[in-house]
């Protein structure tokens, strides 16, 4: 095989490492949501099959995907008003002002899937929290999760 076929078989392999390795929503943000400002971003892994994913939603409901298991793609969409109008209460609770930096255990045992949610609000840093599936933590924390998970979920085939 030549050295130029090698590198184009390894060019999926570098582009998943990248992202693998991003402690931000920079490889997602500039991939496509238009410049328009982030409302949440939920990074994910783990699991028996090692799923690995990352959503960001802006503040107009855009949605970019990219799951890197079974298969590496890329989604965007639009969130529906229902989606979105739930996503920004959630962010928007003062709740979030009470909540730790982690909600995982020292011994995260078994295969569970691991997050780190960053909410983003006008004026404010963003705050990423990480949390273990199954840990106990705020509801905030919980519903905010589970609300994004369930976007994934629904989330339109490529």
């Amino acid at each position: 095989m030549s050295d130029s076929m090698i590198r184009w078989h390894l060019l999926p392999f570098v582009a998943l490492a990248a992202l693998a390795c991003s402690n931000g929503p920079e490889a997602i943000e500039t991939s496509g949501s238009g410049g328009a400002a982030p409302l949440a971003q939920l990074q994910q892994e783990g699991g028996f099959a090692g799923m690995s994913s990352a959503l960001v939603v802006t503040q107009g409901g855009s949605a970019t995907l990219i799951r890197n298991t079974p298969q590496p793609d890329t989604v965007r969409w639009t969130l529906s008003g229902t989606q979105l109008t739930r996503l920004e209460a959630l962010v928007a609770s003062p709740d979030f002002a009470h909540t730790d930096s982690t909600y995982v255990p020292a011994n995260p045992c078994c295969d569970r899937i691991t997050a780190a949610l960053t909410i983003y609000r006008q004026g404010q840093p963003p705050r990423t929290i990480r949390t273990l599936e199954g840990a106990d933590q705020p509801d905030v924390v919980e519903h905010t999760v589970r609300l994004l998970r369930d976007i994934i979920a629904a989330a339109p085939a490529n």
